[in-house]
Parts: structure tokens; sequence; C-alpha cells
């Protein structure tokens, strides 16, 4: 939608382009901060993301488990623990009340390059993840929440 690669024209990444991106990605989580959960609101503009040289960020960690639950009580809830690119943490993002889910792998996924966080048309929180070997992870749920403990 904003800042994945399958957003920019691929034969023409230049940095303005890419600064204009997430400008308006910005534009787009300010003006629909209402319609977010706090902590998926807090996780989506943390002052880190988009910063690669900060180890909480995402961008380069790689994908140590995924845990898929389901019961009657709590819906679908699913928790995703990377290593961060520094190798110093795990990054844990758990998603609650999952509605909708796309995860596909075709060996193994590589490094995490891009992700971004969006409302669906029913006003659902939907995370993207973009891996390095052409497979995005899409999942549509009621919150998210993120935390990351040290090695």
């Amino acid at each position: 939608m904003f800042i994945l690669l399958k957003d920019y024209k691929i034969d023409s990444l230049d940095f303005d382009e890419i600064k204009q991106a997430y400008k308006k990605y910005d534009e787009y989580l300010a003006d629909n901060k209402k319609h977010f959960p706090e902590s998926a609101y807090s996780f989506a503009t943390a002052s880190w993301r988009g910063n690669n040289n900060d180890p909480r960020e995402l961008h380069d960690s790689w994908l140590d488990t995924i845990t898929i639950k389901e019961s009657k009580k709590e819906g679908i809830e699913i928790i995703i623990k990377l290593v961060g690119a520094f190798h110093d943490r795990h990054l844990n993002l758990r998603y609650l009340n999952v509605d909708k889910y796309i995860i596909k792998n075709n060996s193994h996924h590589g490094d995490l390059l891009r992700n971004e966080i969006r409302l669906s048309d029913d006003m659902k929180v939907v995370h993207e993840i973009e891996w390095g070997i052409d497979e995005n992870w899409i999942i549509e749920c009621e919150d998210i929440t993120y935390n990351y403990t040290l090695f």
C-alpha cells in the first residue's frame, strides 16, 4: 500500500520516492489513529520504526519461531519470535483475535525486508511482512503487541 517493495516501480527505486512513500505512510497512520488499538498504533508509529540502525527495528531480522494457537475463549493468536538484526535480542510480535492470515514458505524465509501496519476495510489491524525471497505474510487481527528480550 505504501512502503513495501511491491508499491514501487522496481526499475526506479530512488531515495526521493522512498522518502515520499514513508511520508504518505506516516500521514495515513496519523489520519487513522482513532481507528487503531493503542498497542498497534504505538508499534506502528514507534520512533525507532524504519531506523535500520536501531536494534528494535524488524528490518534484517530472522524468523526464529511462529506459533499459532486457537481457543474458543481467545480465538486465534499468532506469536512470532524473530532474531533481531544485531543478533542480541528476540523481537516478539503477538497478534490477538486473528481473523485472517496468509503465511507461506517456499523453503526458507531469508531476512525480513519491510513491514507495514494498516487497517482493513473492516477496520481490523493488518500487518504485512515482506521477506527476502518474494513472499509476503499478511495477518489481520484485532490488535498487535510488540516487545523484545535481550539474549
